[in-house]
């Protein structure tokens, strides 16, 4: 994918189109807001819509970020950053969203890809206003959405870990995203591990109502990171490799509660050893335009001479097809039967002149 459409469709699915706006939130991009408090760097856990909408930032320690040239070309830079994570739910208040992606009730399968912006440590209001002004527009841009997320430091793809648990306190839920690395999406820059031990977990605490509905509850938070035990790589069953085959692997978390997503278990078609890799792999990988074409051709040409064949069938069976073979036939038997005659005739003279030869030697003879 182009580099430069790939950073925006990060920037992009960052926000629903129509995230809602607190009428309490500080709009920067009216005339009436104070320039003294737009200036002001957001905190670690900003509400825009209480219950609905919060933006997270997330200090990312030692994490590189990219400087996107003009005229094209990128460089990577080392300026001090955060992770950008909005928070929100569906439109019929049943799912959380983390940047636009399902995760819960459940984490959606096949787990998903996680883009985060990089915004600086003093993103301010006046730079989160802009976008999110932005996300109520449309766009012009290759997929309509728009390049949103003002004044960033580049984007990156995620892997990480996801463990939900219920919580005994509150009845509620507790979900904690740990962003374990981290790719910018150039394919010759490296994989960064993100494992100061200075980094912070995500957690996200929600309430779920009986009717299904949920809310973010204003509680959530930045905590400390508690590093997930090792995971125990034993032989899988036979049931387990045809549930990874058809994706349903996906689906198992692990035996503590942890799925982990590592994007180094994943290629550009996906996981290795599914379905769904596999028919990636074979349309990616052979020309099936050029197949298409030769087979379409022959196809074409089988169907041509066949056509053609059906039709001298339908003209030769046809009443006026079989008047024609008739007349032929006509025809033939008529001179088959003249050149039995004019044979006939000729036998007959023939045989006369032989008579009149052998009456003449008589005479001959008999005379003498």
């Amino acid at each position: 994918m182009n580099m430069r459409r790939w950073t925006s469709w990060v920037m992009s699915t960052v926000f629903f189109f129509g995230n809602p706006i607190s009428a309490k939130f500080l709009d920067c991009t009216v005339p009436a807001s104070s320039a003294e408090h737009c200036s002001d760097s957001l905190a670690n856990i900003t509400v825009v819509e209480s219950g609905e909408f919060i933006i997270a930032k997330l200090q990312c320690y030692g994490c590189p970020t990219t400087a996107r040239h003009e005229k094209g070309g990128h460089e990577i830079t080392h300026e001090e950053n955060a992770l950008f994570f909005n928070i929100s739910l569906s439109q019929n208040h049943t799912q959380l969203l983390l940047n636009s992606k399902p995760i819960f009730p459940s984490l959606a399968s096949p787990r998903p890809n996680l883009y985060a912006p990089q915004i600086p440590l003093n993103y301010s209001f006046s730079s989160l206003s802009t976008t999110i002004k932005c996300t109520q527009q449309p766009c012009g841009n290759f997929d309509g959405k728009c390049d949103c997320v003002a004044d960033n430091l580049g984007g990156v793809r995620l892997s990480y870990d996801y463990y939900t648990f219920s919580s005994s306190a509150s009845g509620g839920w507790i979900i904690r995203v740990d962003a374990l690395g981290g790719h910018n999406g150039y394919m010759a820059d490296p994989y960064v591990d993100f494992d100061s031990p200075l980094q912070k977990v995500l957690q996200i605490n929600i309430e779920q109502h009986q009717n299904g509905r949920l809310e973010i509850l204003d509680s959530t938070r930045l905590v400390e990171r508690i590093p997930a035990p090792a995971e125990s790589h034993q032989e899988m069953s036979t049931w387990d490799k045809i549930r990874k085959f058809f994706g349903f692997e996906d689906d198992m978390a692990r035996e503590d509660g942890h799925i982990v997503y590592l994007i180094s278990e994943s290629d550009y078609y996906g996981r290795p050893g599914t379905l769904k890799h596999l028919l990636h792999e074979v349309w990616g990988n052979y020309p099936w335009r050029l197949i298409a074409i030769i087979v379409g051709s022959v196809l074409g040409g089988l169907t041509l001479i066949y056509g053609i064949f059906r039709f001298v069938t339908l003209v030769y069976r046809s009443p006026t097809g079989q008047g024609a073979k008739n007349a032929r036939d006509e025809e033939y038997k008529l001179e088959e039967r003249g050149r039995l005659l004019d044979g006939e005739e000729e036998d007959t003279r023939t045989k006369s002149d032989e008579e009149g030869r052998l009456l003449d030697e008589d005479d001959e003879e008999t005379e003498a």
